[in-house]
């Protein structure tokens, strides 16, 4: 059930199934929970975010496909969950890298760099083999236990166009949640 041959005839199986449907595969896996197998399919949308309704709807449609292929790429019992990235996902494949580029992510640094400190926000712009590039990088605004504690107040930040990171030195990049609508019922729907 868990051999790496079924993931990679699988994988294709699950992206065009998500594709043919408006979103994107991001990542699919075969997991052991206990006794059983499980099939973790990860969609987003592109421009938009993913509700209970967009699951379903791949998961029935996936379901439906897997069981007609012969031969079954799956085989014995399994569970099959379709879910959406989430709204603060942590980054870790070169797809992922892809798939959100020009989207809103936070950064978390191993080293304190001038006027950002060590997280901040911006525009995830691209990310070579080695190099994270992030364009308009803002710092992330200190907690209100942190400027308690501080004197000092927060400087106002030079504006940054872009900011290239040396990729072993970033500990995450995380899909950072823009503000949300609560007057807007689309934009309340978490991912």
């Amino acid at each position: 059930m868990s051999n790496p041959d079924n993931l990679e005839r699988l994988f294709p199986v699950a992206d065009s199934v998500s594709t043919a449907l408006g979103f994107t595969l991001l990542d699919a896996r075969l997991v052991r929970q206990g006794r059983r197998h499980c099939l973790e399919v990860t969609i987003c949308k592109p421009g938009g975010r993913v509700g209970l309704d967009d699951c379903e709807r791949v998961s029935r449609e996936l379901e439906a496909l897997l069981d007609q292929q012969q031969p079954p790429v799956l085989t014995g019992p399994y569970v099959l969950e379709v879910q959406s990235p989430g709204i603060d996902r942590v980054l870790k494949t070169n797809r992922e890298f892809e798939i959100f580029q020009g989207a809103l992510v936070e950064v978390k640094y191993k080293e304190n760099l001038d006027g950002l400190g060590y997280s901040f926000t911006g525009k995830l712009s691209g990310r070579s083999q080695d190099k994270i590039t992030i364009a308009h990088p803002q710092p992330l605004a200190a907690s209100r236990r942190q400027m308690a504690g501080s004197k000092q107040k927060a400087a106002p930040a030079a504006e940054i166009d872009e900011v290239c990171l040396d990729a072993n030195r970033v500990v995450h990049v995380r899909l950072y949640p823009e503000k949300l609508d609560f007057d807007d019922p689309e934009a309340t729907s978490l991912s």
